[in-house]
Parts: structure tokens; C-alpha cells; sequence
């Protein structure tokens, strides 16, 4: 079986690297790539200004400004001018006052001032926070920054096409009569004309933003794993015997090496997602505090499912051995021992766990991170064309910057069907796949991909280019490894939402599977608010099995359980995802116990989706709407029956379709009132 063409492998070469070689401090710094619109301005009546209020305009110059910065007050006229030409070509002006210390009340004298009252086309805002400064990149008050505000549904966001000077009349110890370069105004005229901007950064002539401490909503440099309930503390204690053991002295080289070799080190080493080393004694016992309040708590190694369900290759838990020789050691002062009882040095991979790629898919640029603010997802396509079937036996999905990277999601579309195809994944927890020997994930001829990024500011601007390497197969498979969906379509289609406050509101989903297959791996999903997820197994003949039970879902640490051996799955079978979130005030991660919660990409906002993993012999090849059907859910208690489903359309749409499209046992026979932008695939 021919794997790839050698023109193949050499076109998935990765790009060349970005022409800056610091793109932090380039003038053109994120120039082209996407703008959140996570931010919240307020108007100068005191009302929220978002930057969705001005879709439908061609494009937003956002102008940061100060009321006492000098060269500012210069460039007012200016300023009003311009919006005042470009109004009716439909620009949109809104100068912004980042400042942490001046207030509405300073701004609303200045804007009396200087005659920014009442001018089409321009806005005066107040940025609280400093986020949209934040997210913008800007330094300095007089900072121009273009951005085109025609969306489309892949990118989702508005992309920044030009930042720098208004122009070059007002320098710091001089001035001209009038500018001899006006590149704010010939990026506005480029990008009407529809051409590339052609001068896309210019430094800035102004005063240093003062800001306040860079929003940040998660700290990943602290504690990523939250702590056990204690009843479930108990219940795992009981499972796992946690009870004391006497194992006597221990050693670091002869009985706690091994343990760090075999459960930390995998993360606990440098570049890779943990914020310390654990390669040598010294660093253990430097972290030996951290390491006993961490075992003895149950919080590291991270796993999360219960003991008395399931049995995982890829369980990384301490046995009560290996917990009572941690601790021990940690107690008895960290002994070194004779290096000579240390085993060998673990090797990993240069860079890739799966070991050298046979092809690698880089994101085509490199995207900037900014210090703070919430960031909307990140979509980049990547101009590259799969020219024959290819089967792959591992893969790999890592981050550029894992400070910052949340998340990594690659998918594939086939020519002809824009609903894209889950091809891997990358969340804290887990950093590959490798499927079992005879299998491999299909990846089909004329697939195209695009990037999803999720990244999470760390108080610090960073940069990163993730990419993901793929090990094809050496020999033809005869299973098919399929990666499916199980959600629940009654919050994605907004139905149902978390009322404020609950502290333990049940959601459910559930597939009906048409054909024989075998499981080998689940990864529940949820956000925040996220609290446990089980999924259980209904045979044709109604036994029930629970395959994998999260009694402690943590959204900063997401593992992929994979089963020690395939599960069969006769057809007629059914798999139940049963959740619960906790909206309350005692969730310590909720953004808003006050806010009915409905679904989101954003962590303030909520998922359920119990991804399965599963194997089909290949004369049985297909998508997954053809091995399985959605199925109305088992009621759990406290839950009232489920609303009925109804078509949906747009963006919520097409992650219909991404989700497995409609039952048609549950759609509504009333058509919508809305056209469906193109035929749902059904089950």
C-alpha cells in the first residue's frame, strides 16, 4: 500500500519561520493575525460599547488617547477630521482611553475640549482593565490600529491590517506644518481599494499607556490541578487502600527515582507543560514540600478516574507503594542514597513523544499571545492539500508556548463539505496517540486543515507556533480508529442552560451505535463549572456498565483514558454521558454564579461532549453517522425530561454538524422558520 509520494512529504515541509525575528517588538506585531473581541468598553454616557455593535461597517480604527499626553491633544483635529471623511465609506473611529487613573469624568472634559462630541463616525470609550490594550498589543497613546470588521464564520474574528502613527506632523521635540507621511490614511485607502495594506507597522509618537496588572483569569503557572473533594478523597482512599503503609528508610536514587521516572517525568521536565523540572535529585528535593502536599492531597500524579470503574493503559496513579514511599521519603528529610542504585536516565524523544514525524502541519504564522484579557479561539487554515489516502499510527499535537496554549485542536475538511473532522487534539494531560498494533486513523485524500487555538494569557506577552507530527503506518491496518463526539444538543442548540446558582445540575447525551466496534478510549469535556462525568454502557440486553467515572472533573488537567484492552460494542448498544455542573458560589473556578450558563467556546461559558474513541474492521469504513445514531438520554435523577430538539443554522450549525448533524427521530416536524445554509448529513 502506497503510504505518501515523496512530492507529498516534501510539501508538508513546515513554512519558513516569520520574516521578525522578534515579533514581540516588531512594529507590524500582530499585524494579520485575529483581534478578541473578549473586551468591554464604556461610553462616555456611561453605557457598554462592543465592538459587535459595528459589524456591518468595513472596518474599526481604534486610536488609543490620554488627556494629558501632549502629542495626543495635537493630533484631536486630526483625528476628527478623518472620521468625519471616512464616516460615509463606512469606518468606524473609536478612540480609547486605557489609562488606568484617569476616569469618565476626566474624559468627558476632554472630550468637551477638543470637540470629539457629536462627530459621525467617531466614539469616545473608556477601556476599564486595560484589557482591550491588553489584547491589542498597544504601548502608547497616539497607536492607530486598522481592523477589518468583515468576519467570516472559519476565522470568526476581525483581523488587525495595519498599526503604527496616524502620521508624522507631531514628534516629541518637534512638529511640521503639515505631514509628510500620512500611513494611517494609506492603509485605510489599500484596504478599501481591497489591496494588501502595503506599509503594515510604523512606530509611534506618544505616552506610555499607564496600565494596571494584566487580566488574567487562569494562573498556569500555579496550582493546574485542583484539589480532591473530600468525599471523593474518602471514596478513592478506600479504592486505592491509602491507608498508611511502613515501608521503612528510603532513599531517593534506590526507591523514589524510579516513581519520578515512571509518573512525573513525562511532564515534570523541561519544555513541556510543567512549571518544574524533576530530573535530578536536587530538583526533587528542592520541590520535596510541594511533592508531599501534592501526593498526600491526591492532586499529582494527575488522574482522575474512579478505581472501581475500568482498568486504563495509560493510568498514571501512584499505587499505596509507590504513595507511602513518597511521603516517606519527604519525612524522613529526603535522603540522597549512593547514586550508584539510581536506575539509568529516562530518554525521551527530541521534542516529540511519538518519535521522529513523517509529517509535520505548522500553524502558518506565529501568533502573539497577549499579557491579559480573555482570548476569543484562534482558527488558521493551513494552505496545504492531502494528495492520496494516508493511514497514521501516531500522533501528536504540540504546543508552541505550553504556558499559553489551553488547548490545540487540529481538524480536516473534505473537498465539497465545509463541517469540519476532528483529527487530534492537545489539552494539559495529554500529549499524544498511538493507536493499538493493526489499527490507524484514516486521513482522507483531498483533506485540507485548519488550526483551532485556544491560549490563556499568563500576565506576560508570549508568542507561539504550534504544530502537529504524524507517524504514518509501516503496514496496511485492518481496523479504522474513529474519534466521535457525544453531546448534548439540548445546550448546544440552547434549549436547556445551568441556572445561576445550582450546585450540581445533571446534563446528559447519548448514541445508539448501528454497528459492531470496538472502544478504546474516552475524554469527558466541560468547562469551569464542569463537576463529574460518567459514561455508561447499556448492552441489547439492558445491563448496564460504567466504562469510566470522573467523580472529580478538572478542567485544567484533561486526560484521554485510554482502555487497557478494546472494549467490543455489539450493535443495538448504547453509551449514556451523564454530567452535572456546579454553578454555585462554592465552585472556587466559577466566573459568574450569577449567570445562566449556556453553550460556548469560552471557559465562562459551558460544554458537555463525552469524546469516544473507537475501532472498525475497514470493510466496514465510514463517518460516524454511519456506525452510531444520537439517541434521546436516560433521565438521571433531579433532571426533568429533555426539551425537543430543533434544527439549527449559522455557526451553531455547522457544530451541529461537526457533532453528528440531526436525528431525525427528534427533529421537529414544523420546518424552520431559517434555511439551513446547506443540507444536514443526518445519522
Amino acid at each position: 500500500m502506497a503510504l505518501a509520494t515523496s512530492a507529498f512529504l516534501q510539501a508538508a515541509e513546515p513554512p519558513a519561520q516569520d520574516a521578525h525575528a522578534n515579533l514581540l517588538t516588531a512594529l507590524d506585531r500582530g499585524v494579520g493575525q485575529p483581534l478578541s473581541m473578549n473586551f468591554k468598553l464604556i461610553g462616555l454616557d456611561d453605557k457598554p460599547i462592543s465592538f459587535r455593535q459595528f459589524i456591518g461597517k468595513k472596518a474599526v480604527v481604534i486610536v488609543f488617547i490620554g488627556t494629558d499626553c501632549p502629542i495626543g491633544n495635537l493630533y484631536m483635529p486630526t483625528l476628527v477630521e478623518l472620521a468625519k471623511e471616512y464616516e460615509p465609506r463606512g469606518i468606524q473611529f473609536v478612540l480609547v482611553n486605557s489609562n488606568q487613573s484617569e476616569t469618565l469624568d476626566d474624559m468627558r472634559k476632554h472630550a468637551e475640549e477638543y470637540g470629539l462630541n457629536g462627530v459621525p463616525g467617531l466614539l469616545v470609550a473608556k477601556d476599564p482593565g486595560n484589557e482591550l490594550a491588553d489584547l491589542a498589543l498597544a504601548e502608547r497613546t497616539n497607536e492607530a490600529i486598522l481592523i477589518d470588521a468583515t468576519l467570516d464564520f472559519l476565522n470568526k474574528l476581525a483581523r488587525i491590517r495595519y498599526r503604527g502613527m496616524i502620521d508624522d506632523q507631531y514628534h516629541y521635540n518637534a512638529r511640521r506644518d503639515q505631514p509628510k507621511r500620512t500611513p494611517l490614511k494609506d492603509a485605510l485607502e489599500d484596504f478599501l481599494a481591497g489591496r494588501e495594506v502595503r506599509v503594515a507597522g510604523t512606530e509611534v509618537q506618544g505616552c506610555l499607556i499607564e496600565r494596571g496588572a494584566p487580566k488574567v483569569l487562569v494562573d498556569r503557572q500555579g496550582a493546574m490541578v485542583r484539589t480532591m473533594p473530600e468525599e471523593i478523597r474518602a471514596e478513592f482512599a478506600k479504592a486505592r487502600a491509602m491507608e498508611p503503609i511502613a515501608v521503612g528508610p528510603v532513599t531517593y536514587h534506590k526507591d523514589v527515582a524510579p516513581i519520578v521516572q515512571a509518573k512525573c517525568q513525562t511532564c515534570h521536565r523541561p519544555n513541556q507543560v510543567a512549571p518544574f523540572s524533576l530530573l535530578t535529585y536536587e530538583q526533587a528535593k528542592r520541590w520535596k514540600g510541594m511533592i508531599r502536599e501534592v501526593v498526600d492531597d491526591g492532586r499529582m500524579p494527575p488522574w482522575h478516574a474512579n478505581p472501581n470503574y475500568g482498568a486504563f493503559a495509560n493510568d498514571r496513579s501512584l499505587t499505596p507503594l509507590e504513595r507511602a514511599i513518597l511521603l516517606a521519603w519527604v519525612d524522613q528529610d529526603a535522603p540522597e542514597g549512593n547514586p550508584a542504585d539510581s536506575p539509568a536516565p529516562r530518554t525521551f524523544a527530541e521534542g516529540w513523544t511519538i518519535g521522529k514525524p513523517d509529517l509535520i502541519i505548522e500553524m502558518p504564522r506565529t501568533h502573539i499571545v497577549p499579557a491579559g484579557g480573555v482570548v476569543d479561539y484562534v482558527r488558521y487554515p493551513v494552505d496545504f492539500e492531502v494528495k492520496e489516502d494516508l493511514w497514521i499510527q501516531a500522533i501528536e499535537a504540540r504546543p508552541g508556548d505550553p504556558a499559553v496554549v489551553h488547548h490545540i485542536i487540529l481538524y480536516y475538511v473534505l473537498p465539497g463539505d465545509p463541517a469540519p473532522r476532528y483529527l487530534v487534539g492537545y489539552a494539559p494531560g495529554d500529549l499524544s496517540e498511538t493507536f493499538p498494533e493493526g489499527t490507524a486513523k484514516r486521513l482522507p485524500k483531498g483533506s485540507r486543515f485548519f488550526f483551532e487555538m485556544h491560549y490563556t494569557p499568563i500576565g506576560k506577552v508570549r508568542q507561539d507556533k504550534s504544530s502537529v507530527g504524524i507517524v504514518l503506518a509501516k503496514t496496511p491496518p485492518t481496523r479504522e480508529t474513529i474519534t466521535r463526539p457525544i453531546a448534548s444538543r439540548e445546550l448546544e442548540q440552547r434549549l436547556i442552560s445551568i441556572p445561576p446558582g445550582h450546585p450540581n445540575y445533571p446534563i446528559t447525551s447519548a448514541i445508539e451505535f448501528k454497528t459492531d466496534v470496538e472502544l478504546i478510549g474516552m475524554m469527558p469535556h466541560m468547562h469551569l463549572r464542569g463537576k463529574d462525568f460518567r459514561y455508561i454502557l447499556t448492552d441489547p440486553q439492558g445491563k448496564e456498565t460504567i466504562l469510566l467515572d470522573v467523580p472529580a472533573y478538572d478542567f485544567a488537567w484533561q486526560n484521554f483514558y485510554w482502555t487497557k484492552q478494546p472494549i467490543p460494542i455489539p450493535a443495538g448498544s448504547r453509551i449514556d454521558c451523564v454530567a452535572h455542573f456546579d454553578n454555585s458560589e462554592d465552585n472556587p473556578y466559577n466566573p459568574d454564579p450569577s449567570a445562566s450558563v449556556t453553550w460556548g467556546d469560552q471557559t465562562y461559558e459551558e460544554m458537555m461532549i463525552g469524546f469516544i474513541e473507537y475501532t472498525v474492521p475497514l470493510d466496514i469504513q465510514g463517518s460516524w453517522t454511519q456506525h452510531a445514531k444520537r439517541v434521546t438520554p436516560k433521565l438521571v435523577p433531579g433532571q426533568d425530561p429533555l426539551p425537543e430538539a430543533r434544527p439549527s443554522t449559522g455557526a451553531a450549525g455547522l457544530l451541529n454538524r461537526l457533532l453528528g448533524g440531526l436525528n431525525p427521530a427528534t427533529t421537529p416536524k414544523t420546518a424552520p422558520t431559517t434555511t439551513p445554509t446547506r443540507s444536514d448529513p443526518g445519522q
